[in-house]
C-alpha cells in the first residue's frame, strides 16, 4: 500500500523548507559581500539630517523623561534656563493647542537642549498627549506651539472568539483588544442579548488595526461580524446608507440591524432577576409580581435610553429610588430604577435619543445591591421586554443593493482568507518555537 502524506503534514514540510532556504540566503557570503559594497558606496555627506516633527535631533542634546506624580510643567522647565515669566508666557500662548497646566503623571516628554555658556538651554519640548498626538514647543527665536501627530496606518485584521464564560474573558484569553467586544455590543445592541450568551457561542469579525511607528496603537472600524450561537445566527456588514447618509450595519438580506428599541439599558453585566408574575422579593420576604428585568452591574455603570423619547419623570421615591421614566411613542414607555444619580440635563421634558446616557447604576430605594430595574409599558400595560419584537429601522435602499451584495462577498472572502492567514502564521510561529528549543 502506498503511503501518502496528509495535507497538513505536507504543509508543515513545505514551511520547513521555506524556513531553511530563507536561513541559507541570510548566511550566503556573496549576498553579504554585495550588501557591504552597497554600504561602502554611500556618502555620509549625502545623508539628510534625521527630523522628528521638524526637529533636527542631531543638533541637540536629548533628554527623555516621564512626568512624575505631583510634577507640573514649571518643574520640568526651570532647570533649563527659562525664567518664571517665560514659563507663564509659554503656558498662556500654548492654550489654544493644549492646556499645559493639565499634564498627567506617567506621560512621556522629550526636551531638546543646546549648550549656552556651559548651561543647558531648552530649544524644543515635546509632550505626548496620546499614542499619536504630541504638543511641540519651540523656544528658538520666539516661543511657538503646535499640535503634531504621528502618521497612522491601518491593516485589516480578522479575529474570532468562542464563549466559555463571558465575552470579555473570551477576548482576554485570545489576547484580542477588548475594545472590539464593546464595538460588537454596539453592532448587535438591537438584535442580540449579551447577557444570555451561551458556552460555545462564536463570533468572527473583520476590523482595522491601527499602527504608528510600527506599534499597535488601537483599533478602528469593525467592517463585518458573524455570530453563531444557540440564540441565533446573525451576520452584520457595515455599509453606507445613501438615504440616511451614514454607515449602518445590515444582514446579508439588507435588513437594518438597528431597531426602534435597544435590547438592554446597560452594555455589560448580568440578569439578576427576570420579569415574573410571582417572584420571592429579597427585601420584603414574600412572593409578589416583578414586572421588570434586573440588570446587576457595578456602581456608576452608565444606563442608556433604549429608544428616542421624552423624559416624563426623573425623581426619587421610597421604593424606586432615583428613577427615570421615558415616553417613546404612543406604544411604548420605559422606566429605569435604583439609579445612583441622573445624568446631566435629565429632567421632565428633556428629549433623549436612543443610546443616550440618562443615569448611572446604584442601589437607591428598595434594593439589596447595585443594579438597574428596567420596566417597559406597551399600550399602558407592563410587558416583558425580552419577549417583544421591535420594529426595524430603515432597510437598505433598493438602489444600494448591487454594490452592497458585492461588498458582502468581499467581506466574507476577506474574513475567510485572513482567518486562514492567522492559522498559517500560528503554525509558522509554532515551528519557530520548536526549532529554537
Amino acid at each position: 500500500m502506498t503511503n501518502r502524506l496528509k495535507p497538513f503534514t505536507l504543509y508543515i514540510l513545505i514551511l520547513g523548507c521555506l524556513a531553511f532556504l530563507l536561513q541559507a540566503c541570510k548566511s550566503d557570503p556573496k549576498i553579504e559581500a554585495d550588501s557591504s559594497e552597497t554600504n561602502d558606496s554611500l556618502s555620509i555627506d549625502s545623508l539628510e539630517p534625521v527630523l522628528k516633527f521638524g526637529i533636527p535631533e542631531a543638533d541637540y542634546n536629548i533628554v527623555e523623561g516621564v512626568v512624575r506624580s505631583g510634577e507640573v510643567f514649571s518643574d520640568l522647565m526651570l532647570a533649563y534656563n527659562l525664567s518664571w515669566e517665560q514659563i507663564l508666557a509659554i503656558v498662556d500662548s500654548a492654550k489654544t493647542d493644549f492646556d499645559l497646566t493639565r499634564i498627567k503623571s506617567g506621560s512621556s516628554y522629550t526636551l531638546y537642549t543646546y549648550d549656552k555658556d556651559s548651561i543647558e538651554t531648552a530649544a524644543y519640548f515635546l509632550y505626548q498627549i496620546d499614542p499619536v498626538s504630541f504638543l511641540r514647543l519651540s523656544f528658538k527665536d520666539s516661543t511657538t506651539s503646535a499640535l503634531v501627530k504621528l502618521p497612522v496606518s491601518t491593516k485589516l485584521t480578522a479575529g474570532n472568539v468562542e464563549i466559555k464564560s463571558s465575552l470579555y474573558e473570551a477576548f482576554q484569553e485570545k489576547d484580542l483588544p477588548v475594545a472590539i467586544a464593546l464595538k460588537l455590543s454596539d453592532i448587535y445592541a438591537w438584535t442580540l442579548d449579551f447577557y444570555r450568551l451561551d458556552k460555545g457561542d462564536r463570533f468572527s469579525f473583520l476590523y482595522e488595526t491601527q499602527y504608528a511607528e510600527g506599534k499597535v496603537i488601537g483599533i478602528g472600524k469593525v467592517y463585518a461580524s458573524i455570530y453563531n450561537g444557540r440564540q441565533d445566527s446573525l451576520d452584520a456588514y457595515r455599509f453606507y446608507h445613501s438615504e440616511l447618509e451614514m454607515d449602518q450595519f445590515f444582514n446579508a438580506k439588507g435588513e437594518n440591524l438597528q431597531k426602534s428599541m435597544l435590547k438592554t439599558p446597560v452594555k455589560f453585566g448580568r440578569i439578576s432577576s427576570r420579569y415574573s408574575l410571582k417572584r420571592f422579593h429579597p427585601v420584603q420576604k414574600r412572593y409578589k409580581a416583578h414586572l421588570g428585568t434586573d440588570y446587576a452591574a457595578p456602581y456608576g455603570t452608565p444606563i442608556f435610553a433604549v429608544g428616542n423619547g421624552t423624559v416624563t419623570a426623573a425623581k426619587y421615591s421610597r421604593y424606586n429610588g432615583n428613577y427615570v421614566k421615558i415616553e417613546h411613542n404612543r406604544t411604548y414607555t420605559s422606566q429605569y430604577l435604583h439609579m445612583s444619580k441622573f445624568a446631566k440635563g435629565i429632567r421632565p421634558g428633556t428629549k433623549v435619543s436612543q443610546g443616550q446616557v440618562i443615569g448611572y447604576v446604584g442601589a437607591t430605594g428598595l434594593a439589596t445591591g447595585p443594579h438597574v430595574c428596567f420596566r417597559l409599558w406597551k399600550y399602558g400595560r407592563q410587558v416583558d421586554h425580552l419577549r417583544e419584537k421591535f420594529s426595524p429601522a430603515d432597510p437598505l435602499p433598493e438602489q444600494d443593493f448591487p454594490i452592497f451584495n458585492d461588498s458582502v462577498k468581499v467581506y466574507r472572502e476577506r474574513l475567510y482568507w485572513l482567518s486562514k492567514q492567522d492559522l498559517i502564521e500560528a503554525v509558522a510561529d509554532s515551528i519557530e518555537v520548536v526549532s529554537t528549543r
